[in-house]
């Protein structure tokens, strides 16, 4: 499975360097990822890489973009003590995300990119939303950076009846070639 996520992003970073050619760009991002909702209990903070492709359409404000990541939280666990007995509680949650959807802005100045999620965190994928909000800086005539934050809603459909919504907020820098 895990060969099959990395095939994934391979062909998306070579899409992405085609499309460059065209007014499009292409980024690699990495930052602190903080957990939220059931995952917080079992997860302490963790890292977000991820890559970008954006395709330029007519509208100099609108770009279609095209992405994924890789959360690796840290798998602390909690320990919990039943008649005098302590166990630790742990579940490791890792997800694989991959996006798309339309980001508002600039190729310069800051942007807003509200995307369809599609993650893969154990057996069950799940569907979400990602609000990424950032500002693209130049840094010289061939590459901008990235500086922004995103809020993933990681389990909207097909998640379980007593299952509560998980959560991502991570605050990232990358590279925009």
């Amino acid at each position: 499975m895990r060969i099959f996520i990395i095939s994934l992003m391979v062909i998306a970073c070579l899409s992405g360097q085609a499309y460059s050619r065209d007014g499009g760009s292409f980024s690699f991002y990495g930052g602190i990822a903080i957990p939220g909702g059931d995952v917080a209990q079992y997860n302490g903070m963790g890292g977000q890489f991820g890559i970008i492709g954006r395709v330029a359409t007519s509208n100099p404000l609108l770009r279609f973009s095209i992405g994924g990541s890789i959360t690796m939280l840290s798998s602390e666990g909690k320990s919990v003590t039943y008649w005098g007995s302590s166990s630790l509680l742990e579940k490791e949650y890792n997800p694989i995300s991959f996006f798309a959807w339309a980001q508002f802005g600039k190729e310069t100045g800051p942007y807003f990119l509200p995307a369809m999620a599609f993650n893969i965190a154990g057996s069950d994928p799940r569907f979400g939303l990602d609000w990424r909000f950032g500002a693209l800086l130049p840094a010289n005539e061939n590459a901008s950076i990235d500086l922004g934050a995103t809020l993933s809603i990681l389990n909207i459909i097909n998640k379980e009846t007593d299952e509560d919504t998980n959560t991502l907020l991570a605050f990232h820098v990358g590279i925009v070639f």
